[in-house]
C-alpha cells in the first residue's frame, strides 16, 4: 500500500487510518522506527520481538524444549 502523509510543525507524522488499521495499530500504540538513509521502516514492538523470537530459532541445530534443556543441565551437573 502506498499512501502520502505530512509532516507537521514540530515534526510528527501522523499515519493515515488504512494504515493503521492495516498493522493493526490503535491510539497509543508504540512503534519502532528504523531509519537507513531516507526510508524508514515501522514496526510494532510485536512485530520485533517475533523478529528476534525467529532470528533466534534459525540459530538452533535442534528442536529444543524447556525439559531438553533441564536434562542437559542435569547431565551437565552430574559430569562435574
Amino acid at each position: 500500500m502506498i499512501v502520502h502523509a505530512r509532516v507537521g510543525d514540530n515534526g510528527e507524522l501522523v499515519l493515515p487510518a488504512a494504515v493503521a488499521r492495516a498493522m493493526g495499530l490503535s491510539p497509543g500504540d508504540r512503534l519502532r522506527i528504523d531509519q537507513q538513509g531516507p526510508e524508514i521502516t515501522l514496526a510494532t514492538d510485536d512485530d520485533v520481538i517475533r523478529a528476534g523470537q525467529r532470528a533466534f530459532r534459525a540459530t538452533i541445530k535442534r528442536p529444543f524444549s524447556v525439559d531438553d534443556f533441564l536434562a542437559d543441565r542435569h547431565a551437565e551437573g552430574a559430569r562435574e
